[in-house]
Formats: C-alpha cells, structure tokens, sequence
C-alpha cells in the first residue's frame, strides 16, 4: 500500500530500468508521482507510490530531484488554510511554475492545500501541509532559485517528467 516500505531490491531494479530506457533511448527522465500529475484535478485522492517511497535515492542515481533541508531551517507555518495575502500569492506562483494546476488567487484555499500536502508528502514526507521555511528552501532548490552547492540537491536537472 502506499504507506508501506519499498524493498530496496524493487528500487535498485526501478533504478536499472530508468537507467537502461535512457540508454537506449539518449533520453534523460524524471519520473514524479502519480499525485504530482492529477494534482489540481477535481477528486484527486492519489498519493502514489506513498510517502514511504525512497525518491532521495533516486536522486542519488540521476534520476528526479531531492533537496535536504539544512539543519536550523523553520518547518513553523507561516502560511495556512484560509489565509490571504501575498504571501500566499506568491506560494501558489512558487507551485505552479513547479507544475502544478493552481490559479495564483491569494487566498489559501482548498486546491491550494491540496497541491502543498502533495507537494509535501513528496519531497518533504513528515512535515505538515503548510507553507514553512523549509517548503520555501526545498521550493527554491527545485526551481534553481538557489546555488545547488548550497542547497544539498541531489539531481538530475534538466530532465523531461515521465
């Protein structure tokens, strides 16, 4: 189930596949979840392959990104659920040149809160769904907003989304 483990043989032969598809193929892919792709959608309950998927270790292979967050960085709301401002504005900007299917209104409304816990669950599993410091960081370091020495991102940037 989507809140299980991945075995580490299932990743390392996920891994060899992605790898050998973009050998034979001169292609370099990202592969993002299922809940990245229908996210914005009306009844969108996917969150597949789980929080429990090890896509840190993709990255550590070339494949997608992964940002850790440094030590000391905030996970304190700054934005939540109902809010308005342009504070929120710029979050859902921030979500949407990352892919996701929001409008930039300014009030945190429920597809806003949507994108950010699949946005969370996804490179940040464990924190809450809210606008933090560290979404900002792990935000920043995926839209090339920050020196990647600087960010700790593992990735392979560039790529085309699977």
């Amino acid at each position: 189930n989507a809140e299980s483990e991945v075995p580490e043989m299932q990743i390392t032969q996920l891994i060899n596949l992605i790898h050998d598809i973009n050998d034979r193929h001169a292609a370099e892919l990202n592969v993002v979840g299922l809940g990245e792709i229908t996210v914005g959608r009306d009844k969108n309950a996917h969150i597949a392959p789980g929080t429990q998927f090890p896509w840190h270790e993709l990255a550590k292979n070339g494949i997608g990104k992964h940002v850790s967050i440094p030590d000391g960085t905030s996970a304190e709301c700054h934005i939540n659920i109902n809010d308005k401002s342009d504070a929120v504005k710029d979050a859902q900007e921030k979500l949407i040149e990352h892919g996701y299917g929001i409008e930039a209104t300014g009030i945190f409304d429920k597809k806003t809160e949507h994108c950010l816990k699949v946005f969370t669950d996804r490179y940040i599993p464990g924190h809450e769904h809210c606008w933090s410091d560290a979404t900002e960081y792990v935000i920043g370091g995926l839209l090339g907003e920050v020196n990647k020495e600087e960010e700790h991102i593992d990735a392979a940037l560039g790529h085309d989304d699977l």
